[in-house]
């Protein structure tokens, strides 16, 4: 992945920054959104019509709460994908060479699609668990 490589040139790699630098990053990026919003706002229920909208771009945004749903949508899954070989073993995943967010955003769109009992769950439980199963590390 060239974006790791040119972080490791630099020092700055992956096992250097690890789990709790993207636990915190996380938490300080979308900690405000969750006081401001309740609990339903992370679910899978809540974040898949905002990642189906975020995924076909073409579509006009209705409202800025719909823009900031596909803006949470678009940030937590580069989030996940950029962290996914540092992740927990029961989570993590190895993204293949050349693959992008934007794939990662259409497998886990099918795997919420596709799941429906279970999108009441946490949609950061639910993301890092469909790479997983797509992309298991070797």
């Amino acid at each position: 992945m060239p974006h790791l490589d040119r972080l490791n040139r630099r020092g700055l790699g992956m096992k250097a920054i690890g789990l709790p630098m993207a636990a915190l990053l996380l938490t300080l990026v979308f900690g405000n959104v969750a006081l401001a919003q309740g609990g339903e706002f992370r679910s899978g229920n809540s974040m898949l019509a905002a990642c189906q909208r975020w995924a076909n771009s073409s579509k006009a945004v209705s409202n800025s709460l719909e823009s900031l749903n596909e803006g949470r949508c678009g940030g937590m899954i580069s989030a996940i994908f950029f962290y996914g070989e540092v992740l927990p073993t029961t989570i993590r995943f190895c993204s293949p060479a050349g693959a992008n967010p934007g794939q990662a955003l259409r497998i886990v769109i099918k795997y919420l699609t596709d799941n429906p009992a279970i999108t009441h769950r946490d949609f950061l439980e639910l993301a890092p668990e469909a790479l997983h199963r797509a992309w298991p590390c070797k």
